[in-house]
């Protein structure tokens, strides 16, 4: 057989080897096909979770019932199992009927219409006003219960599962459980409020912490207020019921008040703001904090070009205002803090945003959901749209038959139907929502949520309240992991590489064969034990020692340095004996450094932090509210420019080295290291005095207030985990540099350390990139140490010495507790998918620059 060359060959490959070597092929080649599978397949996995975030909602056809009672409503429901409804008609009777065929089965009388003047409902309440200046509060409910069987009707014995029947005034249902379900009308009277003696035109109420606070206007142009609170004696149970209350006269509240009392009277949920609202579109709201004395805060103009209010409500909470006008737009308003601001409670009432769909005909119905913020809205042309309050994304629409008209539309309890009245009978359709709250541009675009004053990218899913609007910003996130990786590779790469250096050009192999394995082994330490580290241990010392660890990153590099000149100095008879020592005496500078910062932090701290550098560190000049006189500007700029002056200086004098000026300066390394010292002392004066004469300053922007857990401890412990692997990849990588390169460099009198920069480390670029994309990789994906000591709060600060939250710890935090396939669980996924992107994207970038840098140095 011929070889390659065209020689015969004069041995046979055993049959053994052969059989290993394509084994070995085989396992290689199926491994690599099942190392992409497994990435693709996570990606897919991923995908598939993500994109029903992404998708909109839908309406199913509508079930028509003809045989439900019509006539003008003023207020409807469907019960949480969509089985019954109830209606509110303008005789003052409810009525309560099947969904299913319209048969109905209940019917009271709440009110005689002779002796009511308004109507207002909210949710399942209603507020009614009277001619005798009373208010009464109904909650008209469907309960349900399950019953025994002994306490079954004996008319049901026979129904099936699922299957509905009405007795008396019930209905009752077989639950494919087999259990028996029973709904039926409940009406609750509450004991009517007397505001006044006239009759009452408008009406409001919220449920405040303090108790339950009504609002009305009565014929007279009065303003009327009360607040009804209850105490619990904690020893006697026993309940003590307030009445408080105040009147005003709308007239000399508001001056330009107008011919006509307002159209609309709404009440905020924190009881401090009434909006008293015309159809025309003017809006006067009052400062109702103080009960005794409210005042005008604002006028404004919700409506353009002379439109007509048609509908108005609040989102769930009472704090966004939605006015639908005859132009087939719903704008949302509510109350914003801005600094500033010229009104007597410092807010302003905003327009947020404006929904609009295809149909132009006025709006005559908003209903609200009592559990997020979607609505529902209903024009006159028979045209229904569901929006979300927060992402304005229209989820669904619909439209009864042409020609006709619609009066009212409610949102079922589950948000999972909707209720249309109109002139042909009760219309109800599915409705499947989706994910409304999330899209692409509440992810990564700011949102102007409820009462910020601006809109912000914020992170925030979870809350106490029912009335709570999340916040599904990922960029805060993004950022947080961004910030991680940058403090960590800023600490970790320079000692890494330097260490990889000095390691492989420097050391002797001896010492070499010793050292390189003990920092290797460094990478064996678990995620969790540094992340302990760093949260108890670490934490607490840079908070107690802030100063002194910031003036040992200065007094650590000068003792280097200077330590490095001094050694030049020894007389060559003793260097010999020296070079022994040599080790011994690079490690003893690093806690002779470290004393010395001890030393001389204070007195830093007394020269240019007013004596504390965390009270320096919350106060601001450009913040006069702060107490900010004293707080100069110029002891942070001196510490940031004072190192960066110190290696421009050394930069300098190298290139200068070999100019006519750089022949008149001193040849003695000591007194260039004097030299350089004295530069870069004054540019760091000169300069930080400049700028903070020019009021530039670095608080509130790199630095401000103090966290104990902060970033600076993150990127410290973050350092020594990526350190091992970036050190042992470049160290690898430097050492593989073919010996001959050095000789030559060395022939030509170069020096190591010139040897080492300009051809060692080119050369082996590749690999040293490598390094670092690897190092980065394992910073991004992080998970434990900045959970326990990165403070976990998604902010978009890059303060040093303030915390954030990454994508991985988000997920590590929340996903557990996640309902699974509810928005926030499939965002938790959207955020994987982004660290997913973000790990390829990098390692991509830096498989390009690797080859690269691989093909300049194959041409050495």
């Amino acid at each position: 057989m011929s070889s390659f060359t065209g020689l015969n060959r004069t041995r046979k490959t055993a049959r053994s080897v052969a059989i290993v070597d394509r084994v070995s092929r085989w396992t290689i080649t199926v491994g690599g096909i099942a190392t992409i599978l497994a990435v693709a397949t996570v990606c897919l996995f991923l995908l598939w979770v993500v994109l029903p975030l992404l998708g909109g909602g839908s309406v199913d056809a509508a079930t028509t019932t003809a045989k439900a009672p019509l006539g003008p409503v003023r207020a409807a429901a469907e019960d949480a199992y969509r089985d019954v409804a109830w209606t509110l008609h303008d005789d003052g009777e409810v009525v309560l009927f099947a969904t299913a065929d319209g048969e109905v089965f209940a019917r009271e009388r709440v009110y005689d219409p002779a002796e009511v003047r308004c109507v207002a409902a909210h949710d399942d309440v209603v507020q009614i006003g009277r001619n005798d200046g009373a208010v009464a509060t109904l909650r008209i409910a469907v309960t349900a219960d399950v019953l025994d069987a002994s306490a079954a009707p004996p008319a049901l014995t026979d129904l099936a599962r699922g299957a509905t029947r009405v007795v008396g005034q019930a209905l009752y249902q077989r639950t494919p459980q087999g259990q028996l379900r029973r709904q039926q009308l409940q009406i609750d009277r509450k004991e009517p409020v007397q505001l006044s003696s006239e009759p009452v035109l408008h009406v409001d109420v919220a449920e405040t912490s303090s108790g339950r606070v009504l609002v009305g206007v009565t014929a007279d142009g009065m303003l009327h207020f009360k607040e009804r609170s209850v105490t619990t004696n904690m020893l006697t149970l026993e309940e003590t019921v307030t009445l408080t209350g105040a009147s005003v006269q709308l007239r000399e509240l508001v001056p330009d008040l107008g011919a006509t009392l307002p159209d609309h009277v709404l009440l905020a949920g924190a009881g401090d703001n009434v909006y008293l609202l015309w159809n025309d579109g003017r809006l006067v709201r009052i400062d109702a904090r103080d009960f005794e004395a409210p005042k005008v805060a604002e006028l404004l103009d919700t409506v353009p070009d002379s439109g007509q209010v048609t509908a108005v409500s609040f989102l769930i909470g009472k704090s966004t205002l939605l006015i639908g006008d005859d132009s087939g737009t719903v704008s949302a308003w509510f109350r914003i803090k801005p600094d500033g601001a010229d009104t007597i409670d410092g807010s302003h009432l905003v327009r947020a945003r404006q929904f609009r769909d295809t149909s132009a005909s006025p709006v005559v119905s908003i209903d609200p959901s009592q559990r997020s913020r979607l609505f529902a809205c209903g024009h006159r042309d028979g045209h229904i749209s569901v929006f979300h309050g927060t992402s304005a994304r229209l989820v669904a629409a619909t439209t009864l038959a042409k020609g006709e008209t619609l009066e009212l539309v409610r949102l079922c309890p589950k948000e999972d139907g909707l209720l249309g009245l109109g002139a042909a009978g009760v219309h109800r359709w599915d409705l499947h929502p989706g994910h409304p709250e999330m899209t692409l541009a509440t992810a990564f675009l700011p949102v102007w949520y409820e009462g910020y004053a601006e809109p912000v990218h914020a992170w925030q899913s979870t809350s106490g309240s029912d009335d709570f609007e999340p916040k599904f910003g990922l960029w805060p996130l993004v950022f947080g992991t961004l910030k991680a990786t940058f403090y960590c590779l800023l600490f970790g790469v320079p000692l890494a590489l330097l260490a990889a250096i000095y390691t492989s050009e420097f050391l002797p192999p001896r010492r070499k064969a010793r050292i390189k394995p003990l920092i290797e082994l460094m990478a064996s330490l678990p995620s969790v034990v540094l992340g302990f580290l760093a949260a108890l241990v670490f934490a607490p010392i840079v908070e107690e020692y802030l100063m002194a660890l910031l003036t040992m990153t200065l007094t650590v590099p000068l003792v280097f340095l200077l330590g490095a000149q001094l050694w030049q100095r020894i007389p060559a008879n003793w260097r010999p004996i020296a070079d022994r020592w040599r080790l011994f005496a690079t490690l003893l500078a690093v806690p002779l450094g470290l004393w010395l910062g001890q030393l001389i932090g204070p007195l830093f701290e007394s020269m240019f932090f007013d004596g504390d550098i965390k009270h320096w560190l919350a106060v601001s000049t450009r913040d006069p509210d702060t107490g900010g006189e004293g707080a100069s500007a110029f002891g942070g700029w001196f510490f940031v420019l004072l190192p960066l002056a110190g290696v421009l200086s050394a930069l300098g004098i190298t290139f200068f080295d070999h100019t006519a000026l750089g022949r008149r300066l001193p040849q003695s390394g000591l007194a260039r290291f004097g030299i350089g010292a004295a530069v870069s002392l004054v540019f760091a004066v000169l300069v930080g005095s400049a700028l903070t004469g020019l009021g530039w300053d670095l608080r509130g922007n790199l630095v401000g207030t103090f966290d104990q857990r902060n970033s600076l401890v993150v990127g410290f412990v973050m350092g020594f985990a990526v350190i091992p692997i970036i050190y042992t990849i470049a160290e690898d990588a430097l050492s593989a540099v073919p010996e001959h390169l050095r000789a030559a460099s060395l022939g030509a009198g170069a020096t190591q350390w010139q040897t080492a920069v300009r051809i060692i480390l080119p050369t082996a670029l590749s690999g040293v990139f490598s390094a670092i994309m690897i190092g980065l990789g394992r910073a991004v994906g992080e998970t434990m140490i900045v959970l326990m000591a990165a403070g976990n709060t998604a902010l978009l600060d890059m303060n040093v010495f303030n915390g954030f939250r990454t994508l991985s710890a988000n997920i590590a935090t929340e996903l557990p507790e996640a309902v699974r396939d509810s928005t926030h669980y499939r965002t938790l996924y959207l955020a994987a998918l982004c660290l997913f992107v973000m790990t390829f994207a990098l390692n991509t970038l830096a498989e390009v620059v690797r080859q690269r840098f691989r093909k300049r140095a194959f041409q050495l």
